[in-house]
């Protein structure tokens, strides 16, 4: 592990957010009625379809989650500029992330009175929050939600690491391939946990988030800002 990579950019925390961004999306199609919280492309998409189908019921379904996680990423970006020192940014890692799990045990608690549209914007507030604190993999572009990139990452650096012995591009692999795999794995245990408790299967979404707070709380160095 490279000590001068911040602890918010390693791939452990990098698993761990997939790991979360593939529960809350999983469980809001499967429980919400087929919206996702933090892939917001699927949404327009669904919304989209909905739209040349005249059916505006569907239409408001996705828009509703798609302007909370706007309205958000917002917050959480006041939030960036207000702790935006080298000194502060632990600190608002762990704000993000404590919110995040405060949250998700709220949808968890209130999921038999919140409707579709209610628990989706909710969980898409966690979403939202994730993706706008986190953004980077090992100084790289990263957003937890989205494998696209991830996948033709893996798919090239194996190649480059394979046949031209490229050890760089092997590594970017690996660590692509890893996330995916975490998002993969979130997804999977977020559909057994939301198959047996339903509406309140959000709460395993609390799992991988209680491990990236532990994970901020006792990495060590906790913050070292790479040479340039």
């Amino acid at each position: 592990m490279n000590p001068k990579v911040p602890i918010t950019e390693r791939v452990p925390m990098g698993m761990l957010l997939a790991a979360t961004a593939g529960s809350l999306d999983a469980y809001t199609y499967l429980a919400r009625g087929g919206v996702f919280a933090g892939l917001q492309t699927g949404n327009m998409i669904l919304m989209g379809v909905s739209l040349g189908r005249g059916d505006w019921s569907e239409v408001i379904t996705h828009l509703i989650p798609f302007l909370v996680f706007a309205c958000a990423t917002v917050v959480v970006r006041g939030l960036q500029h207000s702790l935006n020192e080298k000194e502060t940014l632990r600190r608002r890692a762990l704000i993000v992330i404590g919110a995040e799990g405060v949250l998700a045990l709220l949808a968890a608690a209130l999921a038999p009175i919140l409707n579709n549209v209610m628990a989706s914007s909710l969980v898409a507030i966690i979403a939202a929050a994730q993706l706008q604190e986190f953004r980077k993999l090992n100084g790289k572009p990263f957003m937890s939600i989205m494998m696209t990139g991830n996948l033709r990452t893996a798919a090239a650096g194996f190649y480059d690491g394979i046949v031209h012995g490229s050890v760089d591009s092997f590594i970017a692999a690996r660590n692509a391939a890893a996330t995916i795999i975490a998002l993969i794995a979130g997804a999977t245990l977020s559909a057994l946990t939301t198959h047996y408790l339903g509406t309140a299967g959000i709460i395993f979404a609390v799992v991988p988030i209680l491990g990236a707070f532990i994970y901020l709380l006792c990495a060590q160095p906790l913050y070292q800002i790479p040479e340039k």
